[in-house]
């Protein structure tokens, strides 16, 4: 199922709201999100509830400064980062509409490589590109999984054929 944890405002509020639920509104609260963030809220209840990971393991918006074009630093947006027990790195995942997975899949994997080698300290393990959608009530993932410590580069992993991993890795403790 899902929930959604939203910190509401300066006083520490919280709603939570559980797919199937009904949904009640304090006052000031904005009703309505853009789709990507709701994608990416969903996934991290997913990561909580459905792969095992602690909500202190993961950040949402994470902000990488990264080469560009080797002349400029940039900055790039990890929308979701999970971290191992130790706090490096584990996974690095970028959230897409569905109706844009296939056409910014070249962009935003090689922008997740750039982001993972300028990661600072322990490099991540696994970079995710994720989508999901509704199809007559089911829930419909679509993700490509590159596991990191194989392909240190886009052109690496592009050279062995685009191998995708096919899961999204559970916490094990």
């Amino acid at each position: 199922s899902f929930s959604l944890r939203l910190k509401v405002d300066k006083k520490q509020r919280f709603l939570i709201i559980r797919e199937g639920a009904e949904v009640s509104y304090e006052e000031n609260f904005l009703p309505f999100f853009p789709d990507r963030e709701l994608l990416r809220a969903q996934l991290v209840v997913d990561l909580i509830d459905k792969y095992g990971y602690s909500s202190k393991a993961i950040e949402v918006g994470k902000l990488v400064e990264i080469d560009f074009r080797a002349q400029k630093k940039q900055l790039g947006e990890a929308d979701i980062v999970v971290y191992a027990p130790k706090g490096s790195p584990f996974m690095l995942i970028d959230v897409v509409l569905p109706e844009f997975y296939q056409i910014n899949l070249e962009n935003t994997v090689a922008l997740l490589f750039q982001m993972g080698a300028a990661w600072e300290g322990a490099l991540p393990a696994f970079l995710i590109y994720y989508t999901r959608w509704y199809d007559k009530g089911e829930i419909q993932r679509k993700y490509l999984t590159i596991d990191y410590r194989k392909f240190k580069t886009f052109e690496s992993w592009s050279r062995a054929g685009r191998p995708n991993e096919g899961y999204i890795p559970e916490n094990t403790p």
